[in-house]
């Protein structure tokens, strides 16, 4: 378990912008159950909306495009996030991942990770823990540019996407009925 977490969130414009953030830091945070993070990104992104028709049909697509391989990247988030130690060394590891990320994002807090890791006992506890603490500290989650960002923008913008089909040019098939304009009449002749 460590202190940082990342966002491949999509256009990173939209009113729900920040809940597709802690959407995606959600689940790289050891013990947290997808569940949970699907459910509090419905939240976020419901309130963040409000009356915007768009902006809740725009966060439920996003909600939607993600269950479709969101199995295969919650279970990878989820291995590269927990490591598994023996139970004796388990509040220490707690204490230095709450060490690194009190130092980066909230100096003044440090002293207070050995007392929040004897709290936080389990996993159960510790995945609650950094959830409250990426709410609070937002800034905790770096933002990288996500490689399916290109095929997100294309479906939430359907413009986009019907200019990019090109459409047949009329002209060039009425064409083809006057050969002689390509060829000239002697070729056609020679045929």
């Amino acid at each position: 378990m460590s202190g940082s977490f990342s966002s491949s969130a999509g256009l990173g414009n939209e009113l729900y912008a920040a809940c597709c953030d802690q959407w995606y830091a959600c689940y790289q945070i050891c013990a947290v159950t997808k569940k949970t993070c699907d459910k509090e990104f419905k939240m976020c992104s419901t309130s963040a909306c409000g009356d915007d028709k768009q902006c809740a049909s725009n966060a439920s697509t996003a909600s939607l495009m993600s269950t479709l391989n969101s199995c295969d990247v919650f279970n990878a988030d989820q291995e590269k996030a927990c490591e598994c130690v023996d139970k004796g060394e388990a509040e220490m590891k707690r204490t230095g991942a709450l060490l690194e990320f009190y130092k980066e994002f909230s100096p003044e807090g440090v002293n207070k990770a050995p007392a929040l890791a004897k709290k936080s006992e389990t996993t159960t506890k510790m995945a609650a823990l950094f959830r409250k603490l990426l709410a609070k500290y937002p800034k905790a989650i770096k933002k990288v540019e996500d490689p399916r960002k290109k095929i997100y923008e294309s479906m939430m913008n359907r413009e986009d996407l019907m200019n990019d089909i090109k459409k047949p040019d009329i002209a060039a098939d009425n064409d083809e009925d006057n050969i002689d304009d390509v060829f000239g009449s002697d070729s056609v002749n020679e045929l």
